[in-house]
């Protein structure tokens, strides 16, 4: 992941686009999220923060990790389980959900995934936030 703080007018927040390694086992893959999350608690806990990127969530039950790890750091998601993936195998469809989008200190006043756009197997997700009730962190000079 890459992570970064960007200064908006009237504060800070944090960001971090992820993508998860596709071939190891999924404890592996929860140790790279959660090291998203201990990267994190380095900065100030009421600084609005955005995770997003391709999580690699295919095997079965990971989603739902996922969802445990970040729900339980008081992280949200506008996004439920619908796919963002598509690639066909032998004519067939599959479908998966492999990206995610998660909040903290922002809510997603807006947000989709854009299935129309196929220049990739992934489609598009996207948000537009405004601040959560927690304030943004103030830039210091």
């Amino acid at each position: 992941a890459l992570g970064a703080t960007i200064d908006i007018p009237n504060g800070r927040w944090r960001v971090y686009s992820a993508h998860a390694e596709t071939r190891i086992k999924i404890g592996k893959k929860l140790e790279q999220y959660k090291a998203v999350l201990d990267d994190l608690a380095k900065f100030p806990a009421d600084m609005p923060a955005i995770v997003m990127g391709d999580f690699n969530t295919w095997e079965p039950n990971v989603g739902g990790k996922v969802r445990k790890l970040f729900s339980d750091a008081g992280w949200k998601t506008p996004f439920a389980d619908q796919s963002t993936f598509r690639r066909k195998v032998l004519f067939v469809p599959i479908e998966l959900k492999l990206d995610w989008v998660w909040l903290r200190g922002l809510e997603a006043a807006t947000f989709g995934v854009d299935k129309k756009v196929e220049v990739s197997d992934h489609f598009p997700l996207w948000t537009n936030v405004r601040m959560g009730s927690q304030k943004s962190t103030k830039a210091q000079n």
